[in-house]
């Protein structure tokens, strides 16, 4: 009996939300951007296989950067869809993402997500004192630091304290 009540006590019903650094979030994005860039080698050179000889465009024409956004979507969608909020960056640093209640991004959390990303400038939304970026922000989405963060049983829990 007491061993129960101590679990409940450590368990609670509140979860304890760390944001991940800006050093961490740094750090994820650079690890992700590299992992695209190779994704997208590696798509390129499955299609050289196949017989399809498509060279890239680096001229910055409105093609290359519809071709380079619909990349940068198709990764983030695949990688944090599949890996419950995790992408590679954030394996890397032990950092993910879940929506402002604490919960883990359902697909549409990461659809806006990945949209958002998009949006020219966005990067430089870190700039300022708050570790939300845009992406962040307009999505209500959080990116966490897990050893830093408490979450009670598989989420069951009644309430959400969030520390910078």
């Amino acid at each position: 009996m007491e061993e129960d009540l101590l679990d409940d006590a450590l368990l609670g019903k509140k979860a304890q939300l760390v944001l991940a650094s800006k050093e961490k979030r740094l750090i994820n994005f650079v690890v992700d951007y590299f992992a695209l860039i190779i994704a997208v080698s590696l798509f390129y050179v499955f299609l050289d296989g196949l017989g399809y000889s498509i060279t890239p465009s680096t001229t910055g024409d409105l093609k290359s950067q519809l071709q380079g956004s619909l990349f940068y979507l198709t990764y983030y969608l695949l990688v944090e869809g599949l890996m419950e909020g995790r992408s590679l960056g954030k394996l890397v640093t032990k950092t993910r993402v879940l929506t402002i209640e604490g919960h883990p991004p359902e697909v549409m959390d990461i659809i806006a997500r990945s949209f958002i990303r998009i949006v020219p400038f966005e990067p430089f939304s870190f700039l300022g004192s708050s570790k939300l970026g845009w992406h962040d922000r307009w999505s209500k989405t959080l990116v966490i630091d897990e050893l830093q963060s408490v979450l009670p049983d598989k989420g069951n829990w009644e309430e959400v304290e969030i520390k910078e």
